[in-house]
Protein backbone atom coordinates (compact mmCIF):
# COMPACT_ATOMS: atom_id res chain seq x y z
CA UNK A 1 0.00 0.00 0.00
CA UNK A 2 2.74 2.55 0.77
CA UNK A 3 4.84 1.59 -2.40
CA UNK A 4 1.50 2.56 -4.20
CA UNK A 5 0.57 5.90 -2.46
CA UNK A 6 4.32 6.83 -3.97
CA UNK A 7 2.13 8.31 -7.09
CA UNK A 8 0.18 10.55 -4.80
CA UNK A 9 2.24 11.58 -1.97
CA UNK A 10 4.70 14.27 -2.69
CA UNK A 11 8.26 13.59 -1.79
CA UNK A 12 8.01 17.41 -0.15
CA UNK A 13 5.90 16.28 2.50
CA UNK A 14 6.97 12.20 3.00
CA UNK A 15 10.19 11.72 0.69
CA UNK A 16 10.52 8.15 2.27
CA UNK A 17 7.90 7.13 0.37
CA UNK A 18 9.50 7.49 -2.56
CA UNK A 19 11.73 4.92 -2.00
CA UNK A 20 9.05 2.31 -1.66
CA UNK A 21 7.86 3.52 -5.15
CA UNK A 22 10.87 2.94 -6.59
CA UNK A 23 10.85 -0.92 -5.58
CA UNK A 24 7.35 -1.00 -6.47
CA UNK A 25 7.91 -3.38 -9.08
CA UNK A 26 9.78 -5.92 -6.64
CA UNK A 27 7.36 -5.20 -4.25
CA UNK A 28 4.07 -6.07 -6.08
CA UNK A 29 5.16 -9.29 -7.14
CA UNK A 30 6.25 -10.28 -3.27
CA UNK A 31 2.78 -9.36 -2.66
CA UNK A 32 1.07 -11.91 -5.14
CA UNK A 33 3.59 -14.61 -3.52
CA UNK A 34 2.37 -13.40 -0.21
CA UNK A 35 -1.21 -13.99 -1.20
CA UNK A 36 -0.62 -17.69 -2.39
CA UNK A 37 0.62 -18.36 0.95
CA UNK A 38 -2.20 -16.96 3.09
CA UNK A 39 -4.74 -18.70 0.48
CA UNK A 40 -2.36 -22.07 1.05
CA UNK A 41 -2.10 -21.32 4.76
CA UNK A 42 -6.23 -20.23 4.88
CA UNK A 43 -5.45 -17.27 6.91
CA UNK A 44 -8.22 -15.07 7.66
CA UNK A 45 -6.58 -11.91 6.96
CA UNK A 46 -6.22 -12.63 3.47
CA UNK A 47 -8.17 -9.12 2.55
CA UNK A 48 -5.44 -7.45 3.10
CA UNK A 49 -2.88 -8.38 0.08
CA UNK A 50 -6.12 -8.93 -1.98
CA UNK A 51 -7.03 -5.17 -1.63
CA UNK A 52 -3.35 -4.31 -2.46
CA UNK A 53 -3.33 -6.26 -5.62
CA UNK A 54 -5.61 -4.99 -7.06
CA UNK A 55 -5.57 -1.24 -6.30
CA UNK A 56 -1.88 -2.09 -7.37
CA UNK A 57 -2.99 -3.47 -11.00
CA UNK A 58 -3.19 -0.47 -12.97
CA UNK A 59 0.33 0.61 -11.61
CA UNK A 60 1.98 -2.81 -12.41
CA UNK A 61 0.39 -2.58 -15.80
CA UNK A 62 2.07 0.73 -16.22
CA UNK A 63 6.12 -1.75 -15.70
CA UNK A 64 4.74 -5.01 -17.68
CA UNK A 65 2.84 -4.72 -20.69
CA UNK A 66 0.66 -8.02 -20.71
CA UNK A 67 -0.61 -8.13 -24.74
CA UNK A 68 0.67 -6.75 -27.48
CA UNK A 69 -1.10 -3.76 -29.39
CA UNK A 70 -1.89 -2.84 -32.61
CA UNK A 71 -4.25 -0.37 -33.35
CA UNK A 72 -5.53 0.75 -37.06
CA UNK A 73 -6.46 4.44 -37.93
CA UNK A 74 -7.63 6.27 -41.21
CA UNK A 75 -5.94 9.33 -40.39
CA UNK A 76 -2.62 9.99 -42.13
CA UNK A 77 0.15 8.87 -39.46
CA UNK A 78 3.01 10.69 -38.51
CA UNK A 79 5.94 9.26 -36.02
CA UNK A 80 7.94 10.59 -32.92
CA UNK A 81 11.07 9.30 -31.82
CA UNK A 82 12.66 10.15 -28.58
CA UNK A 83 16.00 9.50 -27.12
CA UNK A 84 18.54 10.30 -24.40
CA UNK A 85 21.42 10.43 -26.35
CA UNK A 86 23.77 10.78 -23.92
CA UNK A 87 25.39 13.56 -25.78
CA UNK A 88 26.34 11.47 -29.02
CA UNK A 89 28.41 9.38 -26.78
CA UNK A 90 30.87 12.84 -26.99
CA UNK A 91 33.54 11.83 -24.31
CA UNK A 92 33.26 7.58 -25.40
CA UNK A 93 31.82 6.54 -22.30
CA UNK A 94 30.80 3.65 -24.44
CA UNK A 95 34.41 2.66 -25.76
CA UNK A 96 33.81 2.67 -29.47
CA UNK A 97 34.31 5.71 -31.31
CA UNK A 98 31.42 4.11 -33.83
CA UNK A 99 29.04 4.74 -31.30
CA UNK A 100 28.35 8.51 -32.32
CA UNK A 101 27.97 6.86 -35.82
CA UNK A 102 26.18 4.07 -35.12
CA UNK A 103 23.31 6.58 -33.00
CA UNK A 104 22.73 8.22 -36.30
CA UNK A 105 22.52 5.39 -38.40
CA UNK A 106 20.25 4.30 -36.21
CA UNK A 107 18.25 7.49 -36.56
CA UNK A 108 17.96 7.75 -39.94
CA UNK A 109 16.13 4.44 -40.38
CA UNK A 110 13.32 5.67 -38.12
CA UNK A 111 12.30 7.98 -40.40
CA UNK A 112 11.07 9.84 -37.79
CA UNK A 113 8.78 12.80 -38.59
CA UNK A 114 9.75 14.66 -35.31
CA UNK A 115 12.69 13.79 -33.39
CA UNK A 116 12.84 14.84 -29.23
CA UNK A 117 16.36 14.52 -28.17
CA UNK A 118 17.90 14.85 -24.03
CA UNK A 119 21.47 15.25 -23.02
CA UNK A 120 21.30 16.63 -26.43
CA UNK A 121 24.86 18.62 -28.20
CA UNK A 122 25.74 20.09 -31.06
CA UNK A 123 28.81 22.88 -32.12
CA UNK A 124 28.89 25.40 -34.17
CA UNK A 125 30.93 23.74 -37.23
CA UNK A 126 32.68 21.29 -38.28
CA UNK A 127 32.32 17.69 -37.69
CA UNK A 128 30.14 17.81 -34.07
CA UNK A 129 27.73 20.57 -35.69
CA UNK A 130 24.93 18.10 -35.32
CA UNK A 131 22.37 20.05 -35.40
CA UNK A 132 22.72 20.65 -39.34
CA UNK A 133 23.49 17.23 -39.39
CA UNK A 134 20.46 16.06 -37.86
CA UNK A 135 18.45 18.87 -40.26
CA UNK A 136 20.23 17.31 -43.43
CA UNK A 137 19.97 13.97 -42.68
CA UNK A 138 16.84 13.11 -41.39
CA UNK A 139 15.41 15.66 -43.15
CA UNK A 140 13.88 17.61 -40.71
CA UNK A 141 14.46 21.24 -41.59
CA UNK A 142 12.74 23.02 -38.09
CA UNK A 143 14.31 22.52 -35.18
CA UNK A 144 14.13 24.10 -31.54
CA UNK A 145 16.89 24.08 -29.46
CA UNK A 146 17.84 24.94 -25.85
CA UNK A 147 20.77 24.88 -24.40
CA UNK A 148 21.57 24.58 -20.54
CA UNK A 149 25.25 25.12 -20.77
CA UNK A 150 27.71 26.72 -23.51
CA UNK A 151 31.31 27.14 -23.54
CA UNK A 152 33.23 30.43 -22.69
CA UNK A 153 33.38 31.19 -26.41
CA UNK A 154 29.68 29.47 -27.02
CA UNK A 155 31.03 27.24 -30.03
CA UNK A 156 30.18 24.57 -27.83
CA UNK A 157 26.74 23.63 -26.51
CA UNK A 158 24.96 20.95 -24.06
CA UNK A 159 20.94 20.96 -23.77
CA UNK A 160 18.03 19.41 -25.35
CA UNK A 161 16.38 19.51 -29.09
CA UNK A 162 13.32 18.92 -31.02
CA UNK A 163 13.49 18.40 -34.74
CA UNK A 164 10.34 18.86 -37.26
CA UNK A 165 9.65 17.91 -41.10
CA UNK A 166 6.61 20.06 -40.28
CA UNK A 167 7.01 24.04 -39.83
CA UNK A 168 7.46 25.45 -35.89
CA UNK A 169 5.02 27.65 -35.49
CA UNK A 170 5.72 28.44 -31.66
CA UNK A 171 8.38 27.34 -29.19
CA UNK A 172 9.49 27.94 -25.63
CA UNK A 173 10.88 26.77 -22.36
CA UNK A 174 9.05 25.94 -19.48
CA UNK A 175 11.51 27.57 -16.50
CA UNK A 176 11.41 24.74 -14.06
CA UNK A 177 13.82 26.45 -11.04
CA UNK A 178 17.01 25.10 -11.85
CA UNK A 179 20.25 26.18 -13.08
CA UNK A 180 21.35 22.60 -14.04
CA UNK A 181 20.98 20.21 -17.01
CA UNK A 182 17.88 19.33 -16.97
CA UNK A 183 14.97 21.14 -18.30
CA UNK A 184 11.62 20.97 -20.23
CA UNK A 185 10.71 22.98 -23.15
CA UNK A 186 8.12 22.54 -26.08
CA UNK A 187 7.37 23.23 -29.82
CA UNK A 188 3.83 23.95 -31.94
CA UNK A 189 4.18 21.78 -34.85
CA UNK A 190 1.70 22.80 -37.88
CA UNK A 191 0.62 19.53 -39.42
CA UNK A 192 -1.31 19.90 -41.91
CA UNK A 193 -4.16 22.09 -40.67
CA UNK A 194 -3.96 21.20 -37.44
CA UNK A 195 -1.83 22.71 -34.17
CA UNK A 196 -0.04 20.39 -32.04
CA UNK A 197 2.38 20.66 -28.90
CA UNK A 198 5.28 18.70 -28.48
CA UNK A 199 6.95 19.04 -25.11
CA UNK A 200 10.80 17.33 -24.46
CA UNK A 201 11.71 17.11 -20.44
CA UNK A 202 14.65 15.83 -18.85
CA UNK A 203 14.34 15.98 -15.31
CA UNK A 204 16.39 16.30 -12.63
CA UNK A 205 19.17 13.71 -12.06
CA UNK A 206 20.09 11.34 -9.64
CA UNK A 207 23.85 12.29 -10.55
CA UNK A 208 25.80 9.03 -9.20
CA UNK A 209 29.55 9.49 -9.09
CA UNK A 210 32.12 7.37 -10.32
CA UNK A 211 32.61 5.30 -6.65
CA UNK A 212 28.16 4.78 -6.45
CA UNK A 213 28.85 3.32 -10.03
CA UNK A 214 31.60 1.20 -9.08
CA UNK A 215 29.98 0.14 -5.72
CA UNK A 216 26.87 -1.62 -7.75
CA UNK A 217 29.26 -2.65 -9.88
CA UNK A 218 30.80 -5.02 -7.29
CA UNK A 219 27.41 -6.06 -5.79
CA UNK A 220 26.02 -7.49 -9.39
CA UNK A 221 29.60 -9.16 -9.91
CA UNK A 222 29.37 -10.90 -6.31
CA UNK A 223 32.60 -8.67 -5.44
CA UNK A 224 32.55 -9.45 -1.72
CA UNK A 225 31.69 -6.43 0.54
CA UNK A 226 33.43 -5.43 3.23
CA UNK A 227 30.64 -2.69 4.67
CA UNK A 228 27.74 -1.04 3.97
CA UNK A 229 29.44 2.72 3.53
CA UNK A 230 28.56 3.06 -0.08
CA UNK A 231 24.74 2.15 0.31
CA UNK A 232 24.05 5.72 2.72
CA UNK A 233 25.45 8.38 -1.10
CA UNK A 234 23.48 6.59 -3.03
CA UNK A 235 20.38 7.22 -0.63
CA UNK A 236 20.79 10.44 -0.31
CA UNK A 237 21.36 11.47 -3.78
CA UNK A 238 18.36 9.23 -4.69
CA UNK A 239 16.56 11.51 -1.99
CA UNK A 240 17.96 14.56 -3.08
CA UNK A 241 16.38 14.02 -6.56
CA UNK A 242 13.09 12.82 -5.81
CA UNK A 243 12.58 15.89 -3.64
CA UNK A 244 13.84 18.56 -6.37
CA UNK A 245 11.50 16.52 -9.28
CA UNK A 246 8.67 17.19 -7.63
CA UNK A 247 8.92 20.72 -7.69
CA UNK A 248 9.54 20.59 -11.63
CA UNK A 249 6.95 18.11 -11.67
CA UNK A 250 4.49 20.99 -10.25
CA UNK A 251 5.82 23.44 -12.38
CA UNK A 252 5.69 21.45 -15.64
CA UNK A 253 1.90 20.39 -14.82
CA UNK A 254 0.93 23.51 -14.35
CA UNK A 255 2.43 24.54 -16.90
CA UNK A 256 0.50 21.66 -19.54
CA UNK A 257 -2.62 22.92 -17.29
CA UNK A 258 -2.66 25.58 -19.66
CA UNK A 259 -1.97 24.71 -23.09
CA UNK A 260 -5.14 24.47 -25.49
CA UNK A 261 -3.48 22.28 -27.95
CA UNK A 262 -3.72 18.47 -28.30
CA UNK A 263 0.00 17.52 -26.88
CA UNK A 264 2.71 14.69 -26.76
CA UNK A 265 4.86 14.66 -23.71
CA UNK A 266 8.17 13.23 -24.28
CA UNK A 267 10.88 13.24 -22.19
CA UNK A 268 13.49 11.38 -19.84
CA UNK A 269 11.72 11.92 -16.39
CA UNK A 270 14.30 9.84 -14.57
CA UNK A 271 11.55 8.17 -12.50
CA UNK A 272 9.04 5.63 -12.88
CA UNK A 273 5.66 4.58 -13.60
CA UNK A 274 5.08 4.67 -9.33
CA UNK A 275 6.50 7.91 -9.18
CA UNK A 276 4.78 11.00 -7.65
CA UNK A 277 6.53 12.58 -11.13
CA UNK A 278 4.99 10.28 -13.25
CA UNK A 279 1.71 10.53 -11.72
CA UNK A 280 1.43 14.39 -11.76
CA UNK A 281 2.61 14.94 -15.44
CA UNK A 282 0.72 11.90 -17.24
CA UNK A 283 -2.78 13.18 -15.24
CA UNK A 284 -5.26 12.31 -18.08
CA UNK A 285 -2.34 12.15 -20.81
CA UNK A 286 -2.51 8.33 -22.09
CA UNK A 287 1.09 6.14 -22.49
CA UNK A 288 2.34 4.78 -25.86
CA UNK A 289 3.89 2.33 -23.84
CA UNK A 290 0.72 0.15 -23.73
CA UNK A 291 0.13 0.56 -27.42
CA UNK A 292 3.41 -1.31 -27.69
CA UNK A 293 4.70 -4.94 -27.57
CA UNK A 294 3.93 -7.58 -24.42
CA UNK A 295 6.87 -7.31 -21.68
CA UNK A 296 8.50 -4.90 -19.26
CA UNK A 297 9.07 -1.63 -20.95
CA UNK A 298 12.34 -0.57 -19.23
CA UNK A 299 14.26 1.58 -20.65
CA UNK A 300 17.40 2.27 -18.39
CA UNK A 301 20.61 0.77 -19.91
CA UNK A 302 22.68 1.77 -17.17
CA UNK A 303 24.80 -0.07 -14.06
CA UNK A 304 21.82 0.39 -11.58
CA UNK A 305 18.65 -1.93 -11.66
CA UNK A 306 16.51 -1.60 -15.25
CA UNK A 307 13.69 0.76 -15.12
CA UNK A 308 11.00 2.40 -17.40
CA UNK A 309 12.10 6.09 -16.66
CA UNK A 310 11.84 7.52 -20.58
CA UNK A 311 8.23 7.78 -21.78
CA UNK A 312 5.76 9.20 -24.84
CA UNK A 313 2.40 10.12 -23.70
CA UNK A 314 -0.07 11.77 -25.59
CA UNK A 315 -3.52 13.72 -25.18
CA UNK A 316 -6.93 12.19 -25.82
CA UNK A 317 -6.68 14.05 -28.87
CA UNK A 318 -4.57 12.15 -30.34
CA UNK A 319 -4.23 8.00 -31.60
CA UNK A 320 -1.12 6.00 -31.26
CA UNK A 321 -0.99 2.88 -33.54
CA UNK A 322 2.30 1.32 -32.72
CA UNK A 323 4.79 1.88 -30.34
CA UNK A 324 8.50 0.10 -29.71
CA UNK A 325 10.85 0.80 -27.01
CA UNK A 326 14.50 0.01 -29.38
CA UNK A 327 16.43 -2.66 -26.73
CA UNK A 328 19.50 -0.94 -28.05
CA UNK A 329 22.89 -0.16 -26.63
CA UNK A 330 23.92 2.92 -28.50
CA UNK A 331 23.24 5.15 -24.85
CA UNK A 332 22.18 4.20 -21.32
CA UNK A 333 18.94 4.94 -22.21
CA UNK A 334 16.88 2.98 -24.94
CA UNK A 335 15.35 5.21 -28.00
CA UNK A 336 11.31 5.14 -28.36
CA UNK A 337 9.06 5.50 -30.81
CA UNK A 338 5.03 5.93 -31.80
CA UNK A 339 3.42 5.85 -34.56
CA UNK A 340 0.80 8.74 -34.02
CA UNK A 341 -2.55 9.79 -35.65
CA UNK A 342 -4.52 12.96 -35.35
CA UNK A 343 -8.22 12.14 -34.39
CA UNK A 344 -10.69 13.64 -36.98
Amino acid sequence: MVAISASYVSPKLCWPVSFMGLAFIIVYPLNIIWLFYYAISKQKNILWPTVSLLLGLSTFLLHYNITDSRNTYTTPPFKVLSFNVRLFDLYNWSNNLETRTEIFKFIKSQKADILCFQEYYTENKGTFNNTQLIKKEMQTPFCHTYYTTHTMNNTRHWGMAIFSKYPIVNSGWVDIGVTTSNACMYADVLIDNDTLRVYNAHLESIRFKKQDYTYVDDIRKNVEQNNYSGILPILKRLKTAFIKRATETEIIKQHKANCKLPLIFCGDFNDTPASYTYKQIAGTLKDAFKDGNAGFGTTYNGVFPAFRIDYILYSPHIAVSQFTTHKIKLSDHCPLTATIHLKP
